[in-house]
């Protein structure tokens, strides 16, 4: 009987994607790529222009950063929709991606749960702040918003656990696996919809199946993306993380190894998801607007 009320569960998550959302949280996860300064005010490229086929995300207002040098996210309210937007910087540079590869495990939320020590240890460092942001901008009818791109996304699923809100949506793009079987289970209960790129490398990471598991549902983009064309509107939905139909179907070791890391930015058909010329400054003068 659980098995199946998990698995109804799964099929109403599943149903309830929307590509149009989608193309919504992608531009508030790049926004958090910027340097604070920019959208602190709502003042970045994305946030006024939008960048290609992706329109600026709707205006948020009473934005509270929560900034370590570790870890960066956003709290902001969109008061029209009535929600709370919380966004959270991945990874941006090389030396932060080798720290994503470390294999630590940690034993964390329920018995024999185990969740990669670095993401949790980067989250933690600014969790106090986040929540202090959530809670000093919370109403009772508002929803919160959760997205993050790349170790965003695995931030920001350890801040939905971690801060255990009841009316919460997240939308991640190319999150890696975050723990263990055990623990990918244990999220099953969120309104999450775990967005996945043609041949991105990183939602493969880290590759140990034996200690990290993920789960779904995976909405997997397997259209070759066409950066600055319309966002593509054929994709696949997995109830499982670890489906062999969805993206492991082409990235999967030791069979089919997806190494090329453009696939990594490229997420709803935007030039560079993590380009500062394109998603933060005026490009012509490299100020912010």
């Amino acid at each position: 009987m659980l098995v199946w009320l998990l698995l109804l569960l799964k099929l109403t998550a599943v149903w309830g994607y929307d590509s149009g959302i989608s193309e919504m949280m992608v531009g508030y996860a790049s926004v958090s790529s910027c340097p604070s300064s920019s959208f602190n005010n709502w003042q970045c490229r994305m946030c006024l222009n939008g960048s290609g086929f992706i329109n600026p995300p709707p205006m948020l207002t009473n934005i509270g950063i929560a900034e370590n040098g570790r870890a960066l996210g956003f709290v902001g309210v969109d008061e029209e929709n009535h929600r709370l937007v919380v966004s959270f910087q991945g990874t941006v540079n090389w030396k932060e991606i080798m720290e994503d590869l470390e294999l630590e495990l940690v034993e964390e939320y329920c018995l024999g749960c185990k969740v990669h020590k670095g993401f949790y240890e980067a989250y933690k460092s600014i969790e106090d702040d986040i929540s202090k942001l959530i809670e000093s901008r919370m109403k009772s009818n508002y929803q919160i918003w959760f997205t993050g791109h790349s170790m965003g996304g695995a931030l920001a699923i350890h801040a939905a656990l971690a801060l255990n809100y009841s009316n919460i949506v997240g939308y991640t793009f190319g999150a890696p696996r975050i723990g263990n079987k055990l623990f990918a289970e244990m999220t099953r209960h969120l309104n999450w919809f775990r967005v996945v790129n043609y041949k991105d490398p990183v939602p493969q990471l880290l590759p140990f199946p034996m200690y990290y598991h993920t789960d779904g549902p995976e909405i997997w983009y397997y259209d070759e993306p066409r950066p600055g064309f319309q966002p593509s509107t054929k994709f696949k939905t997995c109830l499982t993380g670890e489906d062999s139909t969805c993206q492991r179907s082409v990235c999967n070791l030791p069979f089919h190894l997806c190494t090329n890391g453009k696939w990594h930015t490229t997420y709803m058909n935007l030039a560079g998801l993590t380009d500062l010329n394109l998603v933060c400054f005026n490009k012509s003068t490299l100020e912010f607007y």
